[in-house]
């Protein structure tokens, strides 16, 4: 695969007016700048510049005629076109699926530990011995009237 040409291939192909074209031109035999900036929303000088980008791209094609030129897609090259597409497709695809069996994983392993807490009686997420009341990071009282500290309602006058 050369990469500059599949560079260029893609750049061409990413802009939505230029789909457009192909579409068009798909959809017909053939078309000049003129016949296609009819049925577009951008100008006859607009769509000559789409044009030579489609064609350095080598994705179509364009046989003089007359003052005009016109032009017809490369089935060939919109196929390589297509088929890299479902390349690349397929291979995110793959690597979603690994993405998405990781953090299965982990939330699996997350909730292995939650149960592990709650049989030992600890909060993982704040660190709170729930049977106390202590923050078995700080040993602090976390205030519930219950653990180390003293408690808010026993300070006295």
């Amino acid at each position: 695969m050369n990469t500059m040409v599949d560079d260029e291939l893609w750049s061409a192909i990413g802009d939505p007016v230029r789909r457009a074209v192909i579409d068009l031109l798909l959809a017909g035999t053939a078309g000049t700048a003129t016949s296609l900036s009819e049925r577009l929303p951008v100008t006859r000088q607009a769509v000559s510049k789409h044009l030579a980008v489609l064609d350095r791209a080598g994705l179509v094609h364009g046989a003089p005629a007359g003052r005009e030129r016109h032009y017809r897609v490369d089935e060939a090259q919109l196929a390589r076109a297509v088929a890299q597409l479902s390349a690349v497709g397929a291979a995110w695809d793959a690597r979603l699926r690994r993405i998405k069996r990781l953090a299965e994983a982990i939330e699996r392993e997350r909730g292995r530990d939650r149960h592990r807490d709650e049989r030992a009686g600890t909060d993982n997420r704040t660190g709170t011995d729930n049977r106390t009341g202590t923050d078995n990071r700080t040993g602090m009282d976390t205030g519930t009237g219950t653990g180390n500290g003293t408690d808010h309602h026993d300070q006295g006058e």
